[in-house]
Parts: C-alpha cells; structure tokens; sequence
C-alpha cells in the first residue's frame, strides 16, 4: 500500500508536467507549420508576380516605415491568399458567424496585464491609450469588423486592416487556449533589402504567460522549438 501511494503521488507530481510539455511541443509544431506556411505563400506570390510590391515595412532608424504604392497592397493580398486553402471567410462579425472564438484585443490585454496602471486624460481605460496604434486589433474590432480567413486544416488567419502587412495568425485554430502569445500570434511584412518576409510583432501584446512572435521566431531559427 505505502508502494502504491508513493507511485500515486509522483505520478500526480509528473503527469501534469508531462501534459504541458506535450501540450507546448505540439503548439511549436503548428507554429513552425504556419510560418512556414504564410512565408511560402509569399514567396510564391512574389514569385508568380514577377516582381516586388510596394507594400511591406522597411527599417529606418531603428523604426518600422509602412510603404504602400498604388495598388500594391490589393495585389498582394489577392494572390496571396490565391495561394491557400481556404474554407471559408468571414468579412466583419467574424466572431458572431463562427469563424473566430472570442479572442482578447490589444486593448483588453493591456488592461488584463496593467491592472494598477493609471488611466491617461482623455482615454477610457490605459488599454485604450496603450492600443491607440492597434486599433483594428482592439477586441470590439476583432470580433465584429476584421477580414477573417480559415484555411482547410482549421489554421486561421486574420487581416490587420485591408491589407496584408500585418496580419495574425491563429495556429491552431479555434481549438484552445485561444491567447495570444500561445496559440495566436501577429506577423508584420518586412522588406529588409533582400527578400520580403512575415516577422515579428506587428500589434500584439502577450497575454501573461506568453511569447511573442519575434521570440517565437529566434527559437525556431535557433532549432529549440
């Protein structure tokens, strides 16, 4: 009996730590899968276009400069999402017509992470000053006003705005934990010269607890995912 209760109790001390790492493993492998993913379709739309759209962000002293030309960004977008499976798209009240769970927005991340944080003048709450650049990723527009796509393997993938320079990318679909930082992430399109690529971050605040793309993506470069 005292055999089986000390087996009991390291098993009820592993077992939970083992369900997480598994749990993380396969949240990095569908992480990998969908930067593979989103990164490859790009590639083939620059590919097929023939050349580069005027429509990503650029560094310039130490900070990210959007630039946009014409069309560019319409085309972009058009062949890019030409080149996924998708199985359904939601364009406004994707929330309310199934395609997205109800995720939090910059804003409420913000509040849910600055508790004690003081409100400036002029602003409902500090996660509306702190979101003040994010606002189509506020939590109101994500789920009542936002571009949606849902791919065939259940990977979803959400506009920023109109377009495609920042987007965010849910990995694992509408399965959870449905945060970001775990399984949702933002990516930011970035010409650095040379080739034209989704990075990290892009409007996304971390839920607690959680990683952010541009950590996300050291890891997997760094072979530790």
């Amino acid at each position: 009996m005292i055999t089986l209760a000390i087996i009991g109790v390291v098993a009820a001390m592993t077992i939970p730590v083992l369900v997480a790492n598994y749990q993380q493993k396969t949240l990095n492998n569908q992480f990998k899968k969908a930067y593979a993913l989103i990164n490859q379709a790009l590639l083939s739309t620059v590919g097929e276009l023939g050349y580069l759209p005027q429509c990503y962000y650029r560094a310039s002293d130490g900070y990210f400069v959007f630039i946009s030309k014409g069309d560019a960004c319409a085309v972009l977008r058009d062949n890019f999402f030409s080149k996924i499976k998708i199985s359904r798209k939601c364009e406004g009240n994707a929330y309310a017509d199934g395609c997205i769970p109800e995720y939090e927005g910059m804003d409420t991340v913000a509040n849910a992470n600055n508790p004690d944080k003081e409100v400036p003048e002029g602003y409902e709450s500090y996660g509306d000053y702190e979101s003040r650049g994010c606002v189509y990723f506020r939590k109101n527009a994500i789920l009542n006003d936002r571009t949606v796509y849902v791919l065939s393997d259940g990977t979803i993938i959400m506009q920023y705005a109109s377009t495609i320079n920042i987007i965010a990318v849910d990995i694992n679909g509408t399965k959870g934990p449905n945060k970001w930082g775990y399984d949702l992430f933002s990516f930011m399109l970035i010409f650095d010269g040379s080739r034209l690529y989704y990075g990290g971050e892009g409007c996304m605040y971390s839920e607690k607890g959680g990683v952010g793309t541009s950590a996300m993506i050291k890891r997997l470069r760094k072979n530790q995912l």
